[in-house]
């Protein structure tokens, strides 16, 4: 019996996917988080997915699931499992499930500040790069402790920033439009809280606001 299914994002708060079975399209089936080899929490695959319904070919469209993360559980991507109950098989990770998160979150004269992580690697350090008008002048690795990301479940906490671009650059005479933070890995930029004080971040908080 061939299983059909996928991770497809993994965050802080939730594991979403789907499972499926084309032989039996009508079989409901549960999945379950293991980290570590121990079992964290189970949900069945009851989310309408009609995308995936068409795109594997089956009748039934309730094939997808959230595993909500408990309190204080730590992802690490390499010892994370999703499996079938009742079948011998692990869910595979879809590419771009797991992926660096950040926020820019202070700025005073010279001093800049936030964090960053990723998702499926919460006890490695993120590097971060600063640009002025678009050019990159200071870079700093996210290690910082700061409570508010442990209490958010943001890794272990240790992954916040700060920036002095006086000392580091020799820019004492800033404006947050001038500045743009961005991870040295992909070069996308973090969420800019600074410049979007009323809208929530794309990671479901206002940390530092």
């Amino acid at each position: 019996m061939a299983i059909l299914g996928c991770v497809e994002r993994i965050n802080r708060e939730k594991i979403i996917g789907w499972v499926a079975e084309r032989e039996y399209p009508d079989r409901r089936h549960v999945v379950e988080l293991h980290i570590r080899d121990r079992y964290v929490v189970a949900a069945p695959a009851t989310i309408e997915r009609r995308d995936v319904a068409r795109q594997i070919g089956v009748k039934r469209t309730d094939v997808g699931f959230e595993l909500v993360l408990p309190y204080g559980a730590v992802l690490d991507s390499h010892q994370t499992a999703v499996r079938v109950v009742g079948h011998d098989e692990t869910l595979p990770v879809a590419d771009g499930a797991t992926r660096p998160e950040g926020v820019l979150d202070f700025f005073a004269g010279s001093n800049l500040g936030g964090w960053a992580w990723h998702t499926g690697r919460p006890t490695e350090r993120v590097a971060v790069i600063v640009k002025y008008q678009g050019k990159p002048v200071a870079s700093a690795v996210a290690d910082g402790f700061r409570h508010d990301l442990f209490e958010a479940g943001i890794g272990d906490g240790a992954h916040g920033f700060t920036i002095d671009l006086a000392a580091a650059a020799g820019l004492d005479r800033l404006g947050p439009e001038d500045i743009e933070v961005v991870f040295e890995s992909t070069g996308d930029p973090l969420f800019d809280l600074i410049r979007n004080r009323s809208a929530l971040s794309l990671f479901g908080n206002r940390l530092g606001a």
